[in-house]
Order: C-alpha cells, then structure tokens, then sequence
C-alpha cells in the first residue's frame, strides 16, 4: 500500500496455489486486508488493486474444477472396482479350497 501512495507503480505478484481461480481467489483475500487496514475506504484499495497484476502460476492452469456429481461418480465406480476385486478374489480361494 505504502508503494502505491509513494508512486502508483504496477506490482506482479506470482500466485502459486495447486487452486482453480487462484488469482480471483488471492485478489479478494487481498483486498479484504486491504480494507481492514484502511477503515474500509473502498475507493482507495481499488484504486490499489487496480495497480497490481495477480499472475497465475502454471498450476492453477492445469487444475480444472470438477463438478461435484462428477467426482462423486468417479469414487462410487472406483469403489465398485475394488469391491468386485475383492469379491473375485475372495471366490478364487473358496474354489480352491
């Protein structure tokens, strides 16, 4: 903040999250802090959000959000497969004995 009101110049900061939207995500927790520490004066922590460049790191690139039906689909059939291993497996060794 104090870079800012010395002379406006555009700080980069790396985000670095394993986080889909990691940037939007790392800007509000920023600005929230911001606000805290001005007494709330809106206008004033935009004016320096607005002077500083959240980068995304490769990460948060690559991470794509799942809908939650989906994951809970993946886990059921993941589940299935292992409980029909065990089954198969439990149904060779009666055959044997």
């Amino acid at each position: 903040m104090k870079r800012f009101e010395k002379d406006e110049s555009i700080i980069k900061i790396l985000i670095l999250m394993n986080k889909p939207n990691s940037k939007d995500f790392a800007k509000e927790l920023v600005f929230k802090e911001m606000l805290k520490n001005t007494n709330n004066d809106f206008d004033h922590c935009k004016g320096i959000l607005s002077s500083v460049e959240f980068i995304p790191s490769v990460i948060d690139r690559i991470v794509t959000k799942l809908h939650e039906e989906i994951i809970k689909t993946q886990i059921i059939h993941e589940l299935l497969k292992l409980l029909s291993k065990k089954a198969n497996l439990k149904n060779q060794r009666n055959a044997k004995a």
